[in-house]
């Protein structure tokens, strides 16, 4: 099996997407306490879709090392949005939740498992 990479391409134009809105709006002008405001509502947004493809569409090992993968990738994007206020230690709480969850219903390799808990 190949080690996953890149994050999933919907994962990555949803972000760019975000990113292309803030561009228009001026970004250059805009205060970081809001743009963290609007990752923190991305991630907000975010979390219960991967949530609900945990629980009911993961059914191959490929699948369920990329969703790990991504899940990673939004803890190091979204999360420091969060920082230092209730709603980070939620989202790192659903994050490992949802990491387990992964964990328990397909098995990943050993190897796959230590990069992936390293990053």
């Amino acid at each position: 099996m190949r080690v996953v990479a890149d994050p999933s391409p919907p994962l990555l134009a949803a972000l760019f997407t975000l990113c292309q809105h803030l561009h228009q709006a001026g970004s250059f002008t805009i205060r970081v306490e809001l743009v963290r405001a609007l990752l923190a509502g991305f991630g907000d947004a975010i979390l219960p879709s991967f949530a609900t493809l945990v629980a009911t569409a993961i059914r191959s090992d490929k699948a369920a090392l990329q969703v790990l993968f991504d899940l990673h990738f939004l803890k190091a994007v979204v999360v420091p949005a969060w920082a230092g206020t209730p709603a980070e230690t939620a989202a790192v709480e659903q994050l490992r939740q949802l990491s387990a969850m992964l964990s328990s219903k397909v098995r990943v390799d050993r190897l796959e498992a230590t990069i992936f808990t390293a990053c």
